[in-house]
């Protein structure tokens, strides 16, 4: 550094005196004069020679920038056969040993590549890991100016299966008196149905069927005979009983289907129980989501001729008021054109189109009050619904349906536990049929003709309250948590009906008979039912749960009243988990169930039936868990039989079934022979 000065001086000196003390001085100004003045050529010259001679021989001290360092690399899996393959769409973060750094983090790209730039030189951790793979984590230490390439290989994560071995049984407070089978959220997205909707995915559930017009049977009885719950409310067409009103799937929590509804707030029906909760809006930030906007194309002779289907969704929902209000909205839209096999084409498609939306409001009134309001509206169309290879589009019919649902539910917990919970719903539903024109409608053995026959439309609606009381658990020899209700039910319709005439035409084209109908008039007509309900949930010990209850109704068309007894108990007697349920009601027989979970050993059943006149009848058999065996014990009196049904579900597995009359009292027994622990 020394030296350097020392040449830096002379340098200076040297330059001062060529271009101030000597003649070349005024040479510099008549030349340069106007353009550059002296004493900056003497400062130019001055820095140029002590940037090639002092500052280049003096060393670096640390003052400067240090020069930042990268990483990037590949993520690849093994893939057959050796190969190497990259993986697109791994989450790979950086994180420096420092407490007070952060975290970075990068996704690879379609070739599996990332990288990380402008990093301070240092130990840092790189992990990577994909969902189905095992996350790799490795320490790389980078210098200043480095370019580091860290490439990773990712495994497979392995599938392991435990089976534990219990010697001590669940307790009743897992375990449910009804039978139910969940259908959750996610399940709706990820599961490959025809439709989006919810009566698409139902028959997915054991004991449920869809026919070929669409209709659902649950236990062996048509749609109409059961019920559907939506937020505990009735949605239902108020004529038919049909499951006609759409819910938006995006928007349900969950499906449940009870097979034995044995709780005394369920009533007016006599086949399956299907309960929809929807989803309660986003409460932290808003969410919008955007499914199924591709449509299908339809193509004829190599050429796209417009859409045969498109079911566009979308779901948007967040807080309006931070804590106090909020709000959601789910939307869909259907269009599907279905060919029909021996029409000519373009006259052989029935058309659908139609929408359905479900909006929803939650106010959080308090930390114990809770208001939810959401209105469901609907439409849905079909032309030529019901075209075949003797129907064409001509004497085929167009039917509608449209609506709307308004619903609120509030909730309010007492400070003492107890809870209250008001369920309002208003339903209006409108639906409608008629031909093509008012020709008069031909059958003959070549097929229809003409336009078809039937006009009709048709108004109704229900409102429906609900409210229910539950009180706060009771000590008393166990247990209780008990719910009573009322239920209130109003329904109404109006409607008209006209028919043209039906002519019957012979094969050689003559008129063999004509059907003529009366002239349409307007129909009519409401009913009014009211329920009463009461529910006790007794756990007396962690073996033992009752389930008892009663439902009280009143119908101004039908019955004037009747009663329904409830009753149902969950019982796990050591390694033995017994289940089963009874129910009475009027327009419905009910079935009692118990499940035997045991080691393969030997069982005796011992069933018993006695009816009002106290005539009894007793059969003991014995079974073997591998076998298959049936047990028939009826009572000849008209009024009650019993019919017990044993059958080995899986080695270790017995199911026995119980159906009997309202008026007959059953009892089950159930002894076992050297009994072991189970593995569930």
């Amino acid at each position: 550094m020394t030296n350097g000065r020392e040449k830096l001086n002379a340098v200076t000196a040297w330059v001062t005196q060529r271009c101030l003390g000597s003649p070349s001085r005024s040479i510099a100004n008549r030349r340069f004069g106007p353009l550059l003045p002296s004493r900056f050529l003497t400062m130019f010259f001055a820095l140029i020679v002590a940037g090639s001679s002092g500052f280049a021989e003096a060393p670096n001290d640390g003052g400067g920038e240090p020069a930042s360092a990268s990483v990037e690399g590949v993520i690849k899996v093994s893939g057959q056969q050796g190969y190497s393959e990259p993986i697109p769409g791994v989450r790979v973060t950086l994180t420096a040993t420092s407490p007070s750094s952060q975290s970075l983090s990068a996704t690879t790209d379609d070739v599996g590549h990332y990288q990380f730039t402008q990093l301070a030189s240092g130990v840092y951790t790189l992990e990577a890991g994909l969902e189905g793979f095992q996350s790799v984590t490795k320490s790389t230490e980078l210098k200043p100016g480095q370019v580091r390439v860290e490439n990773i290989g990712l495994e497979l994560a392995k599938a392991v299966q435990k089976i534990e071995v219990h010697d001590k049984p669940a307790g009743v407070a897992t375990q449910g008196s009804a039978s139910t089978e969940t259908i959750n959220s996610r399940q709706f997205t990820t599961l490959p149905l025809a439709e989006q909707k919810f009566k698409a995915v139902m028959p997915l559930v054991p004991g449920v069927v869809r026919t070929s017009d669409g209709k659902l049977n649950m236990k062996g009885e048509a749609e109409n005979q059961g019920m559907l719950l939506v937020d505990s409310a009735q949605t239902v067409d108020p004529v038919t009983g049909s499951f006609s009103i759409p819910i938006p799937v995006d928007d349900i929590q969950a499906l449940n289907v009870y097979k034995v509804p044995y709780s005394a707030e369920y009533g007016g029906f006599s086949g399956g129980l299907t309960a929809i909760e929807t989803k309660a809006p986003p409460s932290e930030r808003w969410k919008f989501g955007v499914m199924d906007f591709i449509p299908g194309f339809r193509g004829k002779n190599g050429h796209i001729v417009g859409i045969s289907d498109w079911t566009p969704r979308l779901f948007f929902g967040g807080p309006i008021v931070k804590n106090k209000l909020n709000f959601s909205e789910a939307f869909t839209y259907d269009v599907r054109k279905q060919p029909v096999r021996g029409l000519a084409w373009p006259a052989n498609e029935t058309k659908q189109q139609g929408f359905d939306s479900l909006t929803n409001f939650q106010a959080v009134l308090s930390p114990r009050h809770l208001l939810t309001v959401s209105v469901n509206g609907f439409s849905n169309r079909r032309q030529f619904a019901d075209i075949s290879a003797l129907v064409p589009q001509t004497a085929s019919s167009d039917d509608g349906q449209r609506g709307v649902s308004i619903g609120a539910a509030d909730t309010y917990q007492f400070i003492s536990g107890a809870l209250l919970s008001t369920v309002f719903r208003y339903t209006r539903f409108d639906s409608n049929a008629h031909g093509q024109g008012p020709e008069d409608m031909v059958i003959s053995p070549e097929g229809w003709g003409g336009n078809f026959f039937d006009t009709w439309t048709r108004s109704a609606n229900q409102v429906e309250l609900f409210p229910i009381y539950q009180f706060a658990q009771k000590e008393w020899h166990g247990r209780h948590q008990l719910k009573v209700g009322v239920d209130f039910n109003h329904r109404s319709y109006s409607g008209t009906d006209h028919s043209h005439p039906i002519q019957l035409i012979r094969h050689d084209g003559s008129l063999a008979e004509q059907i003529s109908f009366q002239a349409g008039g307007r129909l009519s007509t409401q009913a009014t039912e009211v329920a009463e309900f009461l529910q006790d949930d007794w756990r007396i010990n962690d073996r033992l749960s009752l389930n008892l209850g009663g439902r009280f109704s009143t119908q101004s068309v039908g019955r004037l009243a009747a009663f329904a007894p409830r009753a149902a108990f969950v019982y796990a007697p050591g390694r033995i988990a017994r289940r089963s349920s009874e129910a009475a009601s009027a327009s419905s027989t009910p079935r009692s169930r118990c499940w035997l979970r045991t080691s393969p050993t030997t069982l005796r059943a011992l069933s018993a039936c006695t009816t009002g006149v106290g005539r009894r009848s007793f059969r003991l058999s014995s079974f073997k868990t591998p076998m298959l065996r049936r047990c028939l014990v009826a009572d000849l009196s008209k009024q009650a039989a019993i019919l017990t049904l044993v059958r080995v579900i899986s080695p270790g597995t017995l199911r026995l079934t119980a159906r009997f009359g309202v008026m007959s009292w059953c009892g089950l027994a159930i002894s076992t022979v050297t009994p072991r622990t189970s593995i569930s």
